[in-house]
């Protein structure tokens, strides 16, 4: 479906006018006429209420030292609605941002596509999509806004489609409405509608539980500092790309000389490391010892946290977002611990947030840094249903082909295909006391110990899970041997979670390095 070309692409003076295309109006074309009134009364009407000609207004506002395109829904116009006239506006203004390199911005408040212009509202869906796709191919970023209520085709299309997806608590989202559902397969009946209905349902504290929303706000109020705070990252520091998005150098002469190079790039660790003693497995446990949250507080800024893989599900372990590393914009993809985290063991819901996050990093060419401690994915009926195997394996499948570098640290337990899915990384840095490995010790002393009683294995199953730890090679040490890792981060005897400055110090400088190096800078 084509769109239709601004008539005016030239920026209108400040002082002579912020909006753009207010005379485009909604049209009785199908002389629509239901009940008492008359499609053209109800336009008619909401003119007179509105002082506008339809409910989606365009406009120009500065954000911080740039403008945006921001377009929202006028409520009072007949429900914020979807007609002919609103898909005409957005997709003007989708054009007016590609023409003049302009993020936008777009506020839903709407109760879906308009009935009185029938089959040609809901094309509207199509044709503003069309639009937002347009966009993206431009590498420019869509903040989608959604305000109390958003339903319908609208929630169905542009309002899901934004590169960050934005709400305000409370607010109602959803495609079909209560009444849908309650007509249509309750019949009616509210006693057994309420008894099924989910506790908070369709509310956007609902939605990003199950995974459909970045952000939740406390009220509008709120709006503009976050759009802020994201275009921050997202344009404000945007720089050409930096990167060779055509890279394809694995296997090749070209890939061996990259990769021999890379202990020229680190030789500042080897020429300050002291090989200390660290084959135990069990200290990358300690309750003291410094986590991903810690490492994104004291070396990254600007961070805001990106939630839900965009489709149903949310993970509290594996979490990221946008931050910045000195003044590159970048994504963060991290492991979270503890019993809020799940103790690190993420579901299927985790790794496709993370494939969602890969996927943004790469429309907008930003490094991707990732922070790997887990002990493996989570092992549940749940986890098994919904795809662990799948999701694992399309990640592995996305960081083969992706277009940005990949920076990886294995801060504590690098524990299987649940490590693995976020590790893939063009260069890979271990901290000193962690492990990388194909199964926890314990999991390998569980499948090939053998033990007489249960006294026997008390006394026997730790020594066995120390061997083993040994006899895989799980430790820095041998992992740099090997092959499987670039570099090993010194962590001076004591470091923990208060006293790391040195370790944080260190982890920069790996970042640094591999930034430098993995850019065209």
């Amino acid at each position: 479906m084509q769109t239709v070309q601004p008539e005016d692409n030239t920026i209108p003076k400040k002082e002579q006018v912020n909006e753009l295309f207010s005379n485009v109006g909604s049209v009785d074309f199908l002389n629509f006429e239901f009940g008492s009134r008359t499609y053209i009364q109800q336009i008619e009407e909401s003119i007179q209420n509105t002082g506008k000609f339809c409910a989606i207004q365009v406009e120009l506002k500065k954000i911080l030292d740039f403008e945006v395109v921001w377009m929202t829904h006028d409520f009072q116009f007949m429900g914020g609605s979807l007609g002919c006239a609103e898909g005409e506006k957005l997709t003007k203004g989708f054009e007016f941002a590609m023409a003049h390199s302009m993020p936008v911005v777009v506020e839903s408040r709407s109760g879906g596509a308009r009935m009185q212009e029938g089959t040609l509202a809901l094309m509207q869906l199509a044709k503003v999509t069309v639009a937002v796709e347009a966009l993206k191919r431009r590498k420019i970023p869509f903040i989608s806004v959604c305000k109390d209520p958003t339903y319908g085709g609208v929630s169905a299309s542009y309002a899901m489609q934004g590169d960050v997806r934005i709400a305000v608590s409370g607010a109602r989202i959803g495609f079909a409405g209560p009444t849908v559902i309650l007509n249509t397969v309750y019949k009616m009946d509210q006693t057994l509608y309420d008894a099924e209905c989910p506790r908070g349902f369709q509310t956007a504290e609902f939605l990003q539980k199950h995974g459909q929303l970045d952000v939740i706000l406390n009220d509008e109020s709120e709006i503009i500092p976050m759009v802020e705070k994201i275009l921050h990252v997202l344009w404000q520091n945007r720089k050409d790309s930096l990167f060779d998005s055509d890279n394809d150098s694995s296997g090749s002469e070209e890939g061996s000389e990259k990769n021999d190079k890379k202990d020229d790039i680190f030789s500042y660790f080897e020429l300050t490391y002291e090989k200390n003693d660290c084959y135990d497995y069990t200290v990358s446990r300690a309750i003291d010892r410094y986590q991903a949250p810690d490492i994104i507080e004291k070396i990254f800024s600007s961070f805001i946290e990106l939630q839900g893989d965009g489709k149903v599900g949310y993970d509290p372990c594996i979490r990221g977002g946008l931050a910045m590393f000195n003044d590159q914009p970048c994504v963060i993809i991290a492991t979270f611990k503890g019993p809020d985290a799940n103790f690190g063991m993420a579901s299927p819901a985790g790794y496709r947030m993370a494939l969602r996050l890969m996927n943004l990093a790469q429309q907008f060419d930003l490094p991707v840094f990732t922070l790997v401690d887990t002990v493996g994915a989570y092992p549940s009926f749940d986890s098994e249903q919904s795809g662990q195997s799948e999701a694992i394996a399309t990640n592995l499948l996305k960081m083969a082909g992706l277009k940005v570098p990949i920076i990886t640290l294995v801060v504590s337990e690098g524990g299987s295909g649940g490590a693995l899915a976020i590790a893939m990384g063009d260069h890979i840095a271990m901290l000193e006391r962690a492990y990388y490995t194909v199964i926890s010790p314990e999991g390998a002393a569980s499948i090939l110990g053998r033990y007489k009683n249960e006294d026997h294995k008390s006394e026997q199953f730790p020594k066995d899970c120390a061997k083993l730890a040994r006899s895989q090679k799980i430790y820095c040490h041998d992992l740099k041997e090997l092959g499987v890792v670039d570099l090993i981060i010194p962590e001076p005897a004591g470091s923990n979670k208060i006293d790391c400055e040195s370790v944080m110090e260190n982890i920069k400088k790996f970042y640094s390095l591999s930034l430098s190096a993995l850019t065209k800078r």
